[in-house]
């Protein structure tokens, strides 16, 4: 397993200690054919010892849980990943809220962790709708199309990395963290739930970090790492 820096930046004021990683967008199922984590399975597990699961940060969608996965299957074909979550710390997202036990949201020292599902509409104000779309894909997927829920990742990962996640739904991606780091005040927003990787850094000097996601196989395996003053978006290869 390797480590590969894609970007760093360097925040003013943060004290953030020892290094934290951060992932998101995991999509663990019950390793079948709907299942988008299981190619990523072994290598997340990799990651997960070899930095020291201790110190992962889990923020959003790890589990599966709106294509009619339960805990119980889920923790069948994962147990070592169930095991962690167990204990770990971070916040849930859309689609592991019932399920993940995590809280809404993570605050240590400066750096704040929410989701990201809260500013798109259909997957909060319309989230039986958006979760009815994600049951339908995963039926898709068990009939053998196995994109059927990630008809947007005819891109390639070089456009989509770096600032060009706040480009991605465009209409509430930006509002929403210029509100939450006004509102908010963190020097570090850390999110997810686009799927796409990258760090910004906004005017007032606070960054906002998006993990990226371990569940396609059009994009990097990637996750976000804090130390001291320091935030950096890492690809993880085999």
């Amino acid at each position: 397993m390797n480590l590969r820096t894609m970007t760093k930046l360097r925040v003013e004021g943060l004290r953030a200690g020892a290094a934290r990683y951060y992932v998101s967008d995991l999509h663990a199922g019950d390793g079948g054919d709907a299942d988008d984590f299981a190619p990523n399975g072994t290598l997340f597990h990799e990651f997960a010892w070899d930095v020291g699961w201790q110190r992962l940060r889990f923020v959003g969608d790890i589990l599966e849980g709106w294509q009619g996965f339960t805990l119980g299957s889920i923790a069948a074909a994962y147990p070592q990943l169930c095991s962690m979550l167990a204990v770990a710390r971070g916040c849930h997202g859309n689609h592991d809220r019932r399920i993940s036990g995590l809280p809404a949201r993570l605050v240590e020292g400066g750096v704040l962790c929410l989701h990201g599902h809260q500013a798109d509409p259909w997957n909060s104000r319309y989230r039986c709708l958006g979760r009815l779309l994600t049951r339908v894909a995963g039926w898709l997927e068990r009939l053998g199309w196995k994109d059927a829920d990630n008809p947007w990742t005819w891109r390639t990962p070089r456009d989509l990395t770096g600032d060009a996640w706040l480009r991605y739904r465009d209409y509430y991606v930006q509002g929403w963290i210029k509100r939450t780091l006004a509102r908010e005040r963190p020097r570090v927003l850390v999110c997810g739930h686009t799927h796409r990787a990258g760090l910004a850094r906004w005017p007032s000097g606070q960054v906002a970090a998006n993990c990226g996601t371990w569940a396609s196989p059009l994009l990097p395996r990637t996750a976000v790492c804090i130390a001291d003053d320091t935030v950096e978006l890492l690809e993880v290869t085999p």
